[in-house]
């Protein structure tokens, strides 16, 4: 039975390398600048491609970091200001966990 589980997990492993590949093969198609940071590598930046899609869709960041979910809430009553606040509980959390 234990000789069966490690086979699978070899399988599946090389199957995992396999998609990587394919992954940073076609993902150097597509000009791009985000390998270029430290961290990411092709299949962090292809997801992060993938899910923001058209940058051109969002008007600036503050639009793109509430898509993402990255954007802290405002609760300002009166003239009171907070220091400590919360990032918002929506947004894509695909794209979330590409970038956290």
């Amino acid at each position: 039975m234990l000789s069966i589980s490690i086979s699978s997990i070899i399988a599946l492993d090389a199957q995992i390398k396999a998609f990587h590949k394919t992954i940073a093969d076609q993902l150097k198609l597509i000009s791009n600048t985000l390998t270029s940071i430290k961290g990411i590598g092709p299949v962090y930046s292809a997801g992060i491609i993938v899910e923001i899609g058209d940058i051109n869709r969002f008007s600036n960041q503050t639009t793109l970091a509430k898509y993402v979910g990255l954007a802290c809430t405002q609760y300002q009553p009166g003239n009171f200001e907070s220091q400590n606040t919360r990032l918002i509980n929506s947004g894509n959390r695909f794209l979330k966990y590409y970038l956290c």
